[in-house]
C-alpha cells in the first residue's frame, strides 16, 4: 500500500519549472507568437471543470499564479492533487492548453526536469485500458534527486493535438503549428498532460507508478469531454502520427 504523500510534495516551486520549460528561448518565441493577430481560442468548458471525484479519486485545487502560466504559454491549465480514497494513493495532475501549439514546445519531461537538477533513470511507453475498452497510450518516465535527502518523481506524460493522443512532442513542432489560428478553428490546439507521484526511496517506483495510471486511465475521459474532437482525428489531416519509444 502507497502510504500517503504530503501536500508540499506538489508546492508551486517544484511546478514552477515543470510549466514553464527550459529557458530564455523559449520565452522569446512566446512573445514573438504573442505579438501575432489574433486572440486564443478558449475552451468552452475550462478545464477547472474537471469533476474533483473521478471514481475512487478526490481532487483539490493547487494555487498556480497566473503570471506562471503566461510565462508557460498556457491559455487554460489545470493543477490539482488527486487521493485515490481506497488506496490512499496521491497523485499530481497538471493540464495546460494552448490555442497555438508551437508555445508548449520544450514542455517535456525529459527536458525540463534534467534542467533543474534531476537525474532520468529510465523512460518507457505503455498502453494504458481506458473504462470502456479503449486504449490510452502514455509516456512514463523515472527522475531523482539526492539534495539533503533523496527523492523521486514518477512522471506519467501525454499530449492531445487536434483531439489525437500522442506522446512525441515532435508532432506539433513543424511550421504548420506555429501558425496563428485566423480561422479561429478550435481543433487547432496542443494539451499537455502529466500525471506525477512522489517516489520517497526507489523501491517505489513501481507502486507510485501504477497509481499514476490508474488515474491517467480513469480520468481520460472526463479530459476529453473538455476538448474539441477529442480521441478523433480529423479526415484529411496531414499531421501523421508517429510514435517513438525513448
Amino acid at each position: 500500500m502507497v502510504r500517503r504523500r504530503k501536500t508540499a510534495s506538489y508546492g508551486v516551486a517544484f511546478w514552477l519549472f515543470v510549466l514553464v520549460g527550459v529557458g530564455v528561448g523559449q520565452r522569446w518565441l512566446n512573445r514573438v507568437l504573442n505579438g501575432l493577430p489574433g486572440r486564443p481560442v478558449l475552451l468552452e468548458q475550462p478545464l477547472s471543470t474537471l469533476p474533483k471525484t473521478i471514481e475512487d479519486w478526490m481532487g483539490g485545487d493547487i494555487a498556480i499564479d497566473t503570471r506562471i502560466m503566461e510565462v508557460a504559454g498556457a491559455d487554460d491549465y489545470l493543477a490539482r492533487r488527486y487521493v485515490g480514497v481506497s488506496r490512499r494513493d496521491s497523485v499530481g495532475v497538471y493540464v495546460a492548453y494552448a490555442s497555438r501549439p508551437a508555445t508548449m514546445i520544450g514542455r517535456h519531461p525529459d527536458k525540463s526536469f534534467p534542467a533543474n537538477g534531476w537525474l532520468t533513470r529510465g523512460a518507457k511507453i505503455v498502453q494504458l485500458m481506458r473504462p470502456g475498452g479503449k486504449k490510452l497510450e502514455c509516456r512514463i518516465y523515472y527522475f531523482s534527486r539526492e539534495d539533503a535527502h533523496w527523492e523521486g518523481r514518477v512522471v506519467l506524460n501525454y499530449f492531445v493535438l487536434h483531439g489525437r493522443h500522442i506522446t512525441d512532442p515532435e508532432e506539433f513542432s513543424g511550421p504548420q503549428w506555429r501558425q496563428p489560428n485566423f480561422a479561429r478553428d478550435p481543433a487547432y490546439y496542443v494539451a499537455h498532460v502529466q500525471v506525477v507521484a512522489v517516489a520517497s526511496d526507489a523501491s517505489e517506483y513501481e507502486q507510485v507508478e501504477a497509481a499514476t495510471e490508474r488515474f491517467a486511465a480513469a480520468s481520460a475521459g472526463n479530459l476529453d469531454a473538455l476538448l474539441p474532437l477529442a480521441g478523433e482525428a480529423k479526415s484529411g489531416d496531414s499531421i501523421m502520427s508517429a510514435e517513438k519509444s525513448p
